[in-house]
């Protein structure tokens, strides 16, 4: 038949987004701050959806979130252009346990010593530093401190203790020092 007829038409290709977000990872009783990184280059990223990996969501541009339990988390972004273009990042966080400081407040009568008894405890990791604060201006780093205390009294007793993830708890206890 030999016609042949051509057809011209515009085609608008949309820029797509990149999408891309820092984070670090946090104690159990720490917020996660999520520093959203992304670029298009042109238009506008109009649209955020996070997946905190825990069955949270968000749809903030830079949001915080504060997870219920340690463990391994996948946090995904999704962002949307303008123009419906879309892109999405993903990166691990790690949440790690708070460690939880204890310890047995001696009794004791003036001119003994106090032995304390330290009965701190974290889920996963160590325990790697002891910070006593006695209650009479002197102080201890060790897990299981002896004290002499100098008059009888009523002493607050303070204990933090921090992981070696970085993670750091404290505790108070009243230790009464009878007079003989």
């Amino acid at each position: 038949n030999g016609f042949q007829d051509t057809v011209f038409q515009n085609v608008v290709v949309h820029p797509k987004p990149r999408i891309a977000f820092t984070t670090a990872n946090v104690c159990q009783a720490d917020s996660a701050s999520f520093i959203n990184t992304s670029q298009i280059p042109g238009g506008l990223i109009q649209g955020w959806q996070w997946d905190f990996g825990d069955q949270s969501s968000s749809r903030r541009k830079a949001p915080r979130h504060l997870y219920q339990q340690y463990g391994r988390y996948q946090v995904q972004l999704i962002g949307t252009s303008d123009q419906g273009c879309r892109d999405t990042a993903s990166r691990p966080l790690v949440v790690y346990p708070m460690p939880v400081p204890d310890f047995t407040v001696p009794r004791i009568c003036f001119q003994d010593s106090a032995s304390f008894t330290n009965h701190s405890r974290i889920a996963q990791g160590r325990i790697v530093d002891y910070a006593w604060t006695l209650g009479d201006g002197d102080s201890s780093s060790q897990a299981n401190p002896a004290h002499y205390y100098a008059r009888a009294d009523t002493y607050q007793v303070q204990l933090q203790v921090r992981s070696d993830s970085g993670c750091i708890s404290d505790t108070q206890k009243l230790l009464i020092v009878d007079p003989k």
